[in-house]
């Protein structure tokens, strides 16, 4: 990207938001520590900014083409890629401009009825207004970038995920977001009346304006933080430590250092990349092949769905009303280490079979030393998830104290990091996180059609209809969200079939929190599997082969961990255990 096609200004705007965003709620966590007492302030701003941050961010995101969308109809019908751009530019122009219009409505009657915000009694068109201006700021970063592409100064990647209910918009390379929008908005105008998008403006910005939904941005920026700091290679030396010497010894100590990985950051094409550049180059030199190795990494990089702090459980938590964050935390572990710990057995028996890393001659870092190394490394998932059990932080916080901690990580100790990286980090994370919230804001367009509408309600009856044996149904459903997984990531799978599955899921008395995590391992199972496999595509950049090479070992992987899944399915206690120990109710 050059500097051209660049939005510095929301840029700036939406890195200062989430700088800000963390620094006050690290002073609330510090204050509330040594008084007892918190800022009153804190939710109020924090919420703002994160609109701030979502639609900024997707300003910067949409002038390099970084939504999500799929472009397969632009590669197999080059004829139709210059109709096919202008039709995603007016699918975008049609939802901004509905955007632009209701919130500047919206903006329009907080400033007309004096109304003043709670917590600091701020005039509430203050906050409001930045969602139509922002919008506006993408209508035009859409259009800078439409004529790019076709001026042929712009690539048209990326071409990732979605869902067969959206097809058309989809399959012709509009990205999710304004494909959920308008599709809730085409349904709106014909099912109900056009009066009805009055509120549209509304819908769009408390779709976004949730205190919960912060901890999102801080956990992706966590994610970053720690793939920059350095600690992957000093974890390799001390799995290496662990596990010695032996076939199949370097692919145990990817999977391990995934699952370790896993528990800083929650995402998993994160951990796939810091682990694929640290592991990849060792495994080739001693024999394994690049598409095994990548798939491998791919895989045991899924599970960072499951373990805590896991972004898509975040969410889950949120969508399904009455499950306790702190609870799912706890059931996605065990699951979450089976699963990867499934994938060790094939590994040693594959590199045993063909001869795979010879352990005679090879060195054994000291276990003492590799561990002193890793050991700040190792203190991050139990800093995040013992502030979580004893109560000293809230999920939002408990971001914030992992930032916190893999700067200083990262700065002090690795001295990976200096203060102008963790700019561009931060930045970084502003960007990403503009992509996935906006996704989220223009969801609750798509939810609120659907309620009106009455859909996710027909779904859900046709759904029940189709057996009345439980266990029937929970089959159908994790191969439904299989499927999905293969196409689509974790938070649009759950804005979009949650409204479905909830219904579902209390007709037949499942657990939300044993039906979240079977729901996670199914998306998981579909990061690194073709033809989408976001995990996997990561791992295939770095190691530098085509995704179709990877095609027969993601199969055997796909097995295997399924494996676990059917284990988590036939025994929910796997699950359910930890919670109920730890005192959580589920």
């Amino acid at each position: 990207m050059n500097n051209r096609q660049d939005a510095r200004l929301e840029r700036v705007l939406a890195t200062l938001a989430l700088v800000i965003i963390g620094l006050i709620s690290l002073a609330n966590v510090v204050v509330r520590y040594f008084t007892s007492a918190s800022f009153a302030f804190t939710e109020e701003l924090s919420v703002f900014l994160l609109v701030i941050l979502t639609f900024a961010g997707a300003s910067v995101a949409m002038r390099s083409n970084r939504h999500i969308r799929i472009g397969f109809a632009e590669r197999l019908f080059p004829r139709l890629r210059v109709p096919l751009i202008l039709l995603q530019w007016l699918a975008g122009v049609a939802v901004l401009g509905l955007v632009v219009w209701f919130g500047a409505q919206f903006a329009l009657e907080e400033y007309q009825w004096e109304s003043e915000s709670p917590g600091l009694g701020l005039p509430n068109w203050w906050y409001v207004v930045w969602l139509p201006l922002l919008a506006l700021c993408i209508l035009v970063r859409l259009t800078q970038m439409t004529l790019d592409r076709l001026r042929g100064r712009l690539a048209d990647e990326p071409d990732l995920w979605m869902l067969a209910s959206f097809l058309l918009l989809l399959l012709t390379g509009v990205p999710v977001a304004f494909s959920l929008a308008l599709s809730g908005a085409i349904g709106i105008i014909a099912g109900l009346s056009p009066d009805m998008l009055a509120t549209l403006g509304t819908n769009t910005y408390n779709g976004v304006a949730k205190y919960p939904l912060i901890a999102i941005p801080l956990f992706i920026l966590t994610g970053l933080v720690f793939e920059k700091s350095g600690v992957a290679l000093r974890l390799v030396r001390f799995a290496q430590a662990l596990i010695g010497p032996r076939h199949g010894g370097l692919a145990m100590v990817a999977i391990l250092v995934c699952l370790i990985m896993g528990g800083m950051s929650g995402s998993g094409p994160a951990d796939a990349a810091a682990v694929a550049m640290v592991m990849l180059p060792s495994m080739t030199r001693a024999g394994y092949p690049r598409p095994f190795s990548a798939t491998l990494i791919a895989a045991s990089a899924s599970t960072a769905i499951l373990i805590p702090p896991s972004i898509a459980l975040i969410l889950y938590s949120i969508v399904v009303p009455g499950v306790d964050l702190r609870a799912l935390f706890a059931a996605g572990l065990f699951p979450g280490i089976i699963a990867g710990l499934v994938l060790l057995l094939p590994a040693w028996l594959l590199a045993r079979r063909h001869g795979w890393e010879s352990p005679q001659g090879a060195e054994r870092p000291p276990l003492g030393e590799s561990f002193r190394q890793a050991l700040p490394a190792l203190f991050a998932p139990v800093l995040i998830l013992g502030g979580l059990r004893s109560g000293l932080f809230t999920p939002t916080e408990a971001a914030v104290a992992g930032v916190t901690y893999g700067v200083l990580i990262g700065l002090f100790v690795t001295r990976e990091l200096d203060w102008r990286n963790l700019w561009r980090l931060c930045g970084e994370a502003a960007v990403i996180s503009g992509v996935v919230m906006l996704i989220i804001a223009l969801a609750g367009i798509f939810a609120w059609a659907g309620t009106l509408l009455g859909t996710f309600r027909h779904l859900a009856e046709w759904l029940i209809s189709l057996s009345d044996n439980g266990a029937v149904l929970l089959v159908l459903v994790m191969l439904a969200v299989l499927l999905a997984g293969m196409l689509l990531d974790a938070i649009s799978i759950y804005l979009i079939l949650m409204p479905i599955l909830i219904p579902v899921m209390q007709h037949f008395g499942w657990n939300p929190v044993w039906f979240g995590i079977l729901l996670a391992m199914n998306i998981a199972i579909g990061q690194f599997t073709p033809p989408v496999a976001i995990n996997l595509m990561v791992t295939a950049e770095v190691a530098k082969i085509r995704l179709e090479q990877t095609v027969g070992w993601a199969l055997l992987f796909v097995l295997v961990m399924g494996s676990a899944l059917l284990l988590v399915a036939i025994f929910p206690e796997i699950a359910l255990w930890l919670p109920r120990v730890l005192g959580y109710a589920v």
